[in-house]
């Protein structure tokens, strides 16, 4: 299955509508900013069946300052917050395609593009799917669960150190 990571600015329209559109669908995000919020991400990761349709997304985003203070908080790991500049996250993937091996290979992919950055990862506590593919691509589980605002569910934090001696920068390709 064809894959394509790029940055927002390098999406076609419709790649980002598609993105939005299936980003809104998994219910991780609300409509309020999302444009905004998307053409900020340092990549965006798309997956693609062979028939061309759009099986998975992923992204490597931003941390805002306020954000990144708020969830390691909560998860009672606050001394850690100044050093995780990424978050990886918008992982959805459509029923079908589970367990297929999607997630494990955009995360490679998005890792290869990291440049060896820190990056961190929030998961709800039933994703084992999600915290196993985080824990064999090197993140570590960290702090305790916590709430989010909605309280619909529990999440915990993975946090997957910078790489020793590699560029700190993006990786083109």
């Amino acid at each position: 299955m064809p894959q394509s990571i790029k940055p927002p600015a390098a999406c076609k329209p419709h790649e980002l509508e598609n993105f939005k559109a299936m980003l809104l669908a998994s219910e991780q995000e609300g409509e309020d900013g999302l444009d905004q919020r998307i053409e900020q991400a340092e990549l965006l990761a798309f997956y693609y069946d062979n028939s061309k349709k759009l099986a998975a997304i992923a992204a490597l985003k931003h941390t805002n300052e306020g954000y990144l203070k708020g969830v390691f908080k909560k998860a009672g790991i606050p001394e850690r917050n100044a050093v995780y500049p990424l978050e990886f996250g918008w992982f959805h993937i459509l029923g079908e395609y589970r367990r297929k091996g999607i997630l494990v290979s955009l995360l490679q992919r998005l890792l290869e593009r990291s440049g060896g950055q820190a990056i961190f990862a929030t998961v709800r506590l039933s994703d084992q799917e999600m915290a196993t593919g985080l824990t064999q691509q090197g993140f570590v589980l960290s702090g305790e669960p916590y709430s989010r605002r909605d309280h619909r569910y529990k999440y915990q934090v993975y946090l997957r150190e910078a790489a020793a001696g590699q560029d700190k920068d993006l990786v083109a390709s």
